[in-house]
C-alpha cells in the first residue's frame, strides 16, 4: 500500500499542495494566538475558569451589559480598561474578556498582557457563543 503512495502523490500533485497550504496556514494561526500572550476559550472553559476564581471582563457599553450579562462580571467598557483594571491589582488573577461576538476582544486583551496580567483569555465567539450554549445570564 505504501509504495503506489509515490504514484498517487504524482497523479494527485494538487491535491497535495492545497493540504501543504492548508496545514501551513494552520499553524501560523496556531503561532499567532500563543504569540500574543493570550488564549481563546470556548464557554464551557469559561465556566470551568469562573468556578476555579476566574473574573470575566464584559467589555460591552453599558446599556447591553444591563440588558444581561455572564453573573458576576466586571464591566468594563473598552475604552476605560485602564481605569477598570486599575482595580485588580493581581497580575496574575485569571481574567476571560468578553464582548458580543468576539471580535472587539483582542485588543483589550492584548492591553492586559502589556500591562503585566498573565492569565488572560478571551470568550470565543463572544456573549453570543454563551447564550448559544444555552448558559445562563444575570441581570
Amino acid at each position: 500500500m505504501l509504495e503506489k503512495l509515490p504514484e498517487f502523490m504524482a497523479n494527485n500533485s494538487m491535491l497535495f499542495v492545497a493540504v501543504g497550504v492548508i496545514v501551513g496556514l494552520i499553524i501560523i494561526n496556531e503561532w499567532r494566538i500563543r504569540s500574543r500572550g493570550f488564549s481563546s476559550i470556548l464557554p464551557t472553559e469559561v465556566v470551568q475558569k469562573i468556578n476555579q476564581g476566574a473574573k470575566v471582563l464584559d467589555i460591552r457599553a453599558e446599556s447591553i451589559f444591563k440588558q444581561g450579562h455572564i453573573v458576576d462580571s466586571l464591566h468594563m467598557p473598552a475604552d476605560k480598561v485602564s481605569q477598570v483594571v486599575a482595580k485588580i491589582s493581581d497580575k496574575n488573577q485569571v481574567l476571560v474578556v468578553a464582548c458580543e461576538t468576539g471580535m472587539r476582544c483582542n485588543r483589550v486583551a492584548s492591553v492586559l498582557v502589556k500591562d503585566g496580567y498573565t492569565q488572560v483569555s478571551i470568550l470565543r465567539g463572544g456573549i453570543q457563543a454563551w447564550i448559544n450554549d444555552k448558559l445562563p445570564l444575570s441581570n
